[in-house]
């Protein structure tokens, strides 16, 4: 008697030395049993092969349990049924009993289907191939969603998620009971598994391939499928079905990220943008360059004039009659079709999240990622990439019209921009907001800089959002005495405090070792950071200088650098008359340590120029010292002059940088070596929590061009948005940059575009073979010229749309033989072809390109009327009073409500 498992018989996924193992079992006891008809041997032989036992010693988890019984129909068995089996096994005869316990139809269902003795040669009924099979799957599954959802089956791309749709919970469950006609019963929970259709495709090949089978063959001669599964020759077919080749899930392995060590170097492979007066880098480096003053009074149309006297006494105007700060243009629009959101539901995003979304769209871009391009790099080396933002305000439940709609939107909180970046663009790694007032942004970049050290994460996104969304800001700063007067921001200036600005900005990080490997290009590369807190020793306000001399001094142990090569400080100087002074004590004693040297280190604040950006402080400080590096140029500090009095340059390292100057190679003062341009920030919160980075910048070659095979005569050039309106701006915006742009490498132009393709629905595709090729043709597809595919010009006419499917062979053809334009027809027609083997011998980096062109629309306004409010629900009373009880509404915003229903004579509690 050979005790056996049901694996023996069906297999399993996992498990196949153990299946093996439990098969030759079966076949012994045949093979025994002939050998005992022949008189060879004596005695009955009989292998029983076992399922899940209730009581057995193997074990499996409740919720496996629960899948094989919604999957097989089978249940683990009771001993007294065991038991009763193996009596029955014993008295049968046989030389191999297969037990189960459950649902007895559906036992046999699964058990025809998945039996493993019907191995035959493949039948002339069934000549479907692999291949086949899955493109006949991932086709059903887009006309069962779009069945559901009310959509043409081509215009669901295989890869992207189902939710990216509007499938929500219930559409789930329509789906996957239409799936279970064919399939059988499947997991309530599959399309959370395999959110988009070619995993879902994958799994139903991999667990359900017979019934597809049948189905489709079904199908193809016409008939129904209750005349296949209730035909005669049934077992036939079955037998014929298993004869194919079995299918095997490719599983890419991932690869070992190299060791990251504490002191590994982290490179900035990404960078984008927008600050005051500048909606690009590009502007931003302008205003810098010129020394330009982006201060500006509020816009009108800014805030609701019912707000503003909130927190002053007795709801009088005060000496506030004008509010000037660096401010954001437009930030109450949204590209809400690219991200998938619907235009009823934006509201429920605050203005720092949309904003951030489109920065973080754009720093992959300019590193050369494609959302496709950030799964496989996450697949590849087994680690997420992550998400760290630093953000301090969340006023926007104050600019929503309805009252209602504030308190219920109070959630869109701080933890959502993190939250929600990663989940659209698919990221695994950290995602974490942090608030550490105004050095939450270089915060942010230092806790990215760790995670990446300790293998968290395999890259990651880093930066800050600051908008002012209500003036009480502005009341708040003015009773803190933290407030500046006047259109000036005064670092190292006689002010009397900061004048707050607006600002968005991101960087992508990625060990510098594994950036070097994978070809990126590099903007600077990240020394050291560190961060500390100034403790209690002095009053909770009052910064603290022996603290800020350990955070600089900890800084530069841990870069492992020679401080005398550091030759610029970008400073957290803001204009405040005892603050800026006492960080340049702290540098002077940090420094000290190390030179008696005086003035060889450039001293700077780009809070002069925009603002104090507060929790987007640090990224628009690492944001102005990586440009200084590309441009090799030190920018002034403005607004300086009379200086404040307080501030002694003398006899320290440091010397005010007061006009545009070019920023020479440094050289070592003892021995005369080059050194990279190095530079220090700082960034201080007023609570008291500091950061600093050092930062240098990366003076290592890519090989170039001239190591690279000669390229072909003719390049392709592939353009895709998600609007028609997005695409024709974004053509707009290339021909700018040919025009401006024409000594660029037209090699590098094409393979920069391949690299940061997401392959939209909108679609171009143009063959050209110089700069003012391209631009000639760009010029016939805006002016819609006519007979464009003769100047080998392909246009995609609507979303999704196919004129009909290509066989894989035929692409696979085309991609062997390098025909280019037999591959831009098939791809602007809605085929997914990475067009990244024409430049497998390239080893330079991608070029910086225009970036998206958004299709901003209006996502909710500044003018709210609080006058004439109806009486809200009994459900709005009882989430508020949830929300003060939880802490989710602050005590601020609280104060505030009850200030506002006063104000209108209507209480909100009695």
């Amino acid at each position: 008697m050979l005790f056996s498992s049901g694996a023996g018989v069906r297999g399993n996924l996992g498990q196949a030395d153990y299946a093996a193992a439990n098969a030759f079992l079966d076949g012994y006891a045949r093979y025994r049993s002939g050998l005992a008809e022949s008189g060879e041997r004596q005695g009955q032989t009989v292998s029983i092969n076992w399922p899940l036992w209730q009581e057995g010693g193997m074990r499996v988890d409740g919720e496996t349990e629960k899948m094989m019984q919604q999957t097989t129909g089978m249940k683990a068995m009771e001993t007294s049924t065991g038991i009763r089996a193996l009596y029955q096994a014993m008295a049968s005869g046989r030389e191999q009993v297969l037990v189960a316990e459950g649902d007895i139809s559906r036992l046999k269902r699964s058990i025809r289907l998945n039996s493993a003795q019907h191995q035959v040669t493949r039948s002339i009924e069934r000549g479907i191939s692999e291949e086949s099979l899955e493109s006949e799957t991932v086709a059903f599954i887009k006309q069962t969603v779009g069945n559901a959802i009310k959509i043409s089956p081509e215009k669901i791309d295989v890869k992207t998620s189902f939710d990216q749709y509007g499938v929500d919970s219930i559409l789930q469950i329509n789906v996957i009971r239409e799936l279970e006609k064919v399939t059988g019963e499947l997991p309530k929970t599959l399309l959370f598994e395999h959110s988009n259709t070619q995993e879902l495709a994958n799994y139903l090949v991999a667990n359900h391939s017979d019934r597809l089978l049948a189905f489709f063959h079904s199908e193809n001669q016409g008939v129904s499928k209750e005349q296949v599964f209730d035909h005669p020759d049934l077992p036939k077919r079955i037998s014929a079905l298993h004869s194919r080749k079995p299918r095997v899930l490719k599983v890419q392995e991932s690869v070992k990220l190299p060791n990251v060590q504490e002191s590994e170097d982290i490179a900035v492979i990404g960078i984008s943008g927008r600050y005051p007066m500048s909606k690009t880098l590009e502007e931003l480096w302008e205003h810098l360059r010129n020394g330009r003053n982006c201060i500006s009074e509020a816009p009108k149309n800014r805030w609701n004039s019912s707000l503003a006297h909130v927190l002053s006494e007795g709801g009088r105007q005060d000496h506030l009659e004008r509010y000037y700060g660096g401010f954001l243009d437009d930030i109450d629009r949204f590209d809400h079709q690219l991200f998938g959101i619907a235009p009823e539901q934006v509201w429920e995003l605050s203005p720092e999240l949309r904003l951030f979304l489109e920065i973080v769209w754009e720093t992959f871009e300019d590193a050369g990622y494609n959302k496709h391009a950030l799964q496989e790099y996450q697949a590849k080396y087994g680690l997420g990439i992550g998400v760290f933002v630093g953000t301090m305000y969340s006023q926007y439940p104050w600019s929503i019209p309805s009252l209602e709609q504030a308190v219920l939107s109070s959630n869109a909180t701080d933890w959502q921009i993190a939250n929600r970046t990663s989940h659209f663009f698919n990221l695994t790694g950290p995602s974490i907001a942090i608030n550490s007032a105004c050095s939450s942004s270089l915060t942010a970049i230092h806790l990215a800089c760790e995670s990446l050290k300790q293998k968290s994460c395999s890259m990651a996104i880093a930066g800050g959002v600051n908008l002012t969304l209500d003036p009480s800001k502005y009341k708040v700063l003015d009773r803190a005495k933290f407030l500046g007067s006047g259109n000036k921001s005064k670092s190292f200036g006689a002010g009397d405090g900061y004048i707050p600005g607006e600002g968005v900005g991101a960087v992508l990080l990625k060990p510098l070792s594994l950036a070097k490997k994978d070809g990126d290009r590099i903007d600077a590369v990240i020394k050291s950071s560190f961060i500390n807190h100034s403790g209690g020793r002095q009053m909770y306000s009052a910064p603290d200088p022996k603290q800020q001399a350990k955070l600089v001094l900890e800084s530069i142990r841990r870069s492992g650098i020679d401080p005398l090569t550091i030759s610029y400080v970008e400073s957290a100087a803001n204009g405040s008359e005892l603050g800026d002074p006492i960080e340049i004590i702290a540098l002077t004693n940090a420094f000290r340590t190390f030179t008696d040297r005086k003035q060889y280190c450039a001293l700077g604040s780009v809070k002069s120029n925009i603002g104090h950006l507060e929790a987007a402080s640090g990224i628009s400080q690492l944001t102005k010292v990586i440009l200084q590096f590309q441009h090799k140029t030190l920018v002034p500090t403005i607004n300086a002059d009379p200086i404040n009095p307080n501030l002694k340059l003398e006899n320290t390292p440091f010397y005010l940088q007061r006009e545009t100057i070019p920023w020479d190679q440094p050289k070592h003062p003892k021995t005369g070596k080059s050194e990279p341009r190095r530079s220090m920030i700082n960034s201080f919160g007023a609570g008291g929590a500091y950061a600093n980075v050092i930062i240098e910048e990366f003076t290592e070659n890519h090989a170039g061009n001239e190591s690279v095979k000669p390229f072909p005569e003719e390049f392709i050039f592939v353009f895709s948005a998600k609007t028609k309106w997005s695409l024709n701006k974004y053509l707009e915006k290339m021909r700018k940059f040919l025009e401006k742009n024409s000594l660029l490498d037209i090699g590098d132009v094409a393979y920069s575009l391949q690299r940061i393709n997401h392959q939209l629905e909108q679609r171009v595709a143009i063959v050209a073979k110089s700069n003012r090729d391209l631009i000639q043709k760009l010029d016939l597809v805006l002016e819609s010229r006519e007979g464009l595919e003769n100047h080998g010009i392909y246009v995609s006419y609507e979303p999704g749309w196919k004129v009909h499917a290509f066989d894989s062979s035929m692409i696979q053809e085309s991609l062997e033989k390098g025909d280019i334009r037999k591959l831009a027809q098939y791809w602007v027609m809605g085929e997914t072809i990475d067009f990244g083997f024409l430049f497998k011998e390239r080893v330079a980096p991608p070029i910086r390109l225009p970036h998206y062109a958004f299709e901003h629309r209006s996502s909710f306004s500044f003018q709210k009327d609080y006058s004439g409010l109806q009486e809200e629900s009994d459900e709005f009373y009882q989430t508020l009073f949830e929300k003060v009880i939880s802490g989710e509404l602050t005590e601020e915003q609280f104060k505030q409500l009850i200030m506002m229903g006063k104000k209108e004579e209507k209480w909100i509690f009695n």
